[in-house]
């Protein structure tokens, strides 16, 4: 997901670790790392954008698991994937790492449940061919490299 990392005292990491500092009133963050940076003591909090009606959505990041075709241990790996979608398991890593949980019976404590985020219509099959122009969008824009 992404979301406005609001700054209480005006700075943020650039990224977890990095020790770059920056004086900016708000950046756009994942949701999780923001969750992660409140749990760390940092002054940041988040706002979702573009949430009201005719609001342009947000972007939510999704995360994949995967049975390979052909695999050696084909119900290991199903039991692994059906393990990472418990409930038990989503909530786990709700609270200790800010993530959403996907399976809606998970507590999802602070974290927003992903029911109550107005999400943007981009169908996998679009994204290829917005790729050039949107690449162009952002160097054009001083991100990225030419």
């Amino acid at each position: 997901m992404v979301v406005v990392h609001r700054l209480a005292e005006g700075r943020a990491d650039q990224s977890a670790g990095s020790g770059r500092r920056f004086n900016l009133a708000a950046a756009l963050a994942n949701s999780s790392n923001v969750h992660v940076f409140s749990m760390e003591g940092h002054p940041v909090s988040e706002a979702w954008v573009d949430q009201e009606d005719g609001g342009l959505s947000t972007h939510v990041e999704a995360h994949s698991v995967a049975i390979l075709k052909g695999c050696r241990h084909p119900q290991q790996a199903r039991d692994f994937i059906d393990f990472l979608l418990a409930a038990e398991t989503q909530s786990l890593l709700a609270r200790l790492y800010g993530e959403t949980p996907v399976n809606a019976n998970a507590e999802h404590g602070w974290v927003r449940p992903l029911v109550e985020i107005r999400r943007t219509d981009a169908p996998l099959d679009r994204i290829p061919a917005a790729f050039d122009s949107t690449r162009k969008l952002l160097q054009s824009k001083g991100f990225g490299t030419p």
